[in-house]
């Protein structure tokens, strides 16, 4: 027997035949029943919290948090509270996201650590405004400092 006359299976079909139409990609429609969650979270920037009063800055921050924690997770705004412990609602992405994130809108250095173990939003909001705390009179230190050099060199000519 040669290989030549062998046959190997069946012809193969023609080619399925798709027209532009059919390729288009489509949006799912969402049910009336399913619940719409908002994409956009507002960001809070380093320049609100400063401006609003003391009191109310941890608040500000932890309803910052939540809002975040809540539209990452696709979870309602009361099934999160700020007494809950990271290690159940965060993994280790989405940590890091939370990290880039609050990074990016309160120009703080947050450290990994702080979202792992027992932590809780709420200890975070508190570790956040006392760096945000320092930070301001670092700034303002700094902004004395200068402004002394200048009335020094000033008398000096």
């Amino acid at each position: 027997m040669r290989w030549g006359d062998v046959a190997l299976g069946e012809v193969p079909a023609s080619p399925v035949g798709v027209t532009p139409e059919q390729e288009a990609i489509r949006l799912a429609k969402m049910d009336s029943d399913e619940k719409q969650l908002d994409d956009k979270v507002p960001a809070l920037t380093k320049q609100e919290l400063l401006a609003a009063k003391p009191e109310a800055r941890q608040q500000m921050l932890e309803a910052y948090l939540l809002e975040w924690l809540c539209n990452s997770l696709q979870l309602a705004p009361n099934e999160l509270t700020s007494q809950q412990s990271f290690s159940s609602i965060l993994d280790s992405l989405l940590a890091l996201m939370l990290k880039n994130q609050i990074e990016s809108d309160l120009e703080l250095q947050v450290s990994m650590e702080n979202f792992l173990g027992n932590n809780t939003v709420a200890q975070l909001a508190d570790q956040l405004l006392k760096q945000l705390a320092l930070a301001s009179l670092v700034a303002s230190e700094t902004t004395c400092t200068a402004g002394e050099e200048e009335e020094r060199e000033k008398l000096s000519i």
